[in-house]
């Protein structure tokens, strides 16, 4: 990882960010004075689904157990997923509606620590489940922006789950490290390569909502400054986590894409995507081409779509994505978006800025330097 510092310069905090609109909900517009936001339906996952293979029948092929997530704080909430078996030593678990309503309210304001850790649980059935695999899939139908509306949030290998009172911890990152090397075309050893903030990103795919420091700690809030553009909160939270001392703290209580934007342009990271050369072009403090500098983005690197027209209000006030890859052939990004909710994205930039619907810039993160 390399340590080169992050140079700020002339940084003016503004407001604009994930305005009303196709990224923002109304709700979270009107919350603005309030720091809060209120969940609209497509924030909320719609279905949870449990694939379990076990190594030997078990005594019913009917029960019932639980997900349950803990928050940092230790208070719980229960998710209980009724299971049928499908074939020989196959069983599914799908989430009913008073067990979504519960999921959901994960997705609520200062929910967001609830979704970090999970375990699975037997409360009181008299059936032990040897487990070979299991999988735990999220789905949210009503995702907006061409979202991906679906991914695996946990999977586990050789688990027992004894009768009466028993549970075991699920390790959700590696169900949602290999949905990501699936969806990516990844080996491990390609995804364990890519920068740290990518990486933590991919960990939080099939999450929504956030957390102010009331529900996490003082100096590691899950970006709820302002109940406000939380795409850029978002992905600034992951640059001041994970990436060098320098950089990182460049990228604290960030509530704007545009101040990104600012931020890579003024260190000299800006490349911006020139639709005549069909190239990403860099952009000097001036905010003019360099164009003996092009650069081709990679995993990790911000993904700004700026405001097209200037006028915040009529719901374009841009957008703040991190990059997943990059085809110059198609240009098409893919891209982790959220917070409502984390997954990837594939966006024309190509075909959004030739028919001038939106401008696209690039920031290179040091690690891919």
């Amino acid at each position: 990882m390399k340590t080169s510092a992050f140079v700020v310069a002339g940084v003016f905090l503004s407001l604009a960010g994930c305005g009303p609109g196709p990224d923002l909900p109304e709700e979270v517009a009107s919350a603005r004075s309030a720091l809060v936001y209120t969940t609209s339906p497509d924030m909320k996952p719609t279905a949870l689904e449990i694939r379990l293979v076990l190594n030997a029948v078990p005594i019913h092929n009917d029960f019932t157990r639980y997900l349950t997530f803990r928050n940092q704080a230790g208070a719980e909430k229960s998710v209980a997923v009724d299971f049928v078996k499908t074939s020989d030593l196959h069983y599914q678990g799908t989430a009913g509606a008073t067990a979504l309503a519960t999921l959901q309210t994960l997705a609520d304001a200062n929910n967001r620590s609830y979704w970090d850790a999970m375990y699975f649980e037997n409360k009181g059935g008299t059936t032990a489940l040897d487990i070979n695999q299991m999988f735990v899939d999220i789905e949210y139908a009503q995702t907006c922006c061409g979202r991906e509306p679906s991914s695996q949030i946990g999977y586990m290998v050789g688990q027992y789950l004894a009768p009466g009172n028993d549970s075991f911890y699920i390790a959700a990152y590696v169900g949602r490290r290999n949905y990501a090397q699936d969806y990516l075309g990844l080996t491990y050893a390609a995804f364990s390569a890519l920068p740290a903030s990518f990486r933590y990103f991919v960990y939080d795919i099939g999450k929504s909502g956030s957390s102010d420091s009331t529900d996490s700690t003082a100096v590691n809030p899950k970006y709820g400054l302002s109940g406000q553009a939380l795409c850029s909160e978002t992905v600034s939270w992951y640059y001041s986590q994970y990436e060098p001392v320098g950089f990182r703290d460049a990228f604290r209580d960030i509530s704007s894409h545009a101040v990104m934007h600012d931020l890579f342009r003024d260190a000299g990271r800006l490349y911006c995507y020139h639709s005549g050369r069909q190239q990403w072009i860099k952009k000097d403090s001036s905010y003019n081409w360099v164009l003996t500098d092009t650069y081709v983005p990679r995993a990790g690197d911000y993904l700004d779509r700026r405001d097209s027209d200037g006028d915040s209000s009529n719901g374009d006030d841009g957008h703040a994505m991190m990059l997943a890859s990059w085809n110059a052939a198609t240009g098409v990004a893919v891209t982790l978006d959220g917070p409502w909710n984390i997954n990837f994205r594939p966006v024309n930039v190509a075909a959004e800025e030739a028919s001038g619907l939106h401008d696209y810039c690039a920031g290179r993160i040091p690690e891919n330097d």
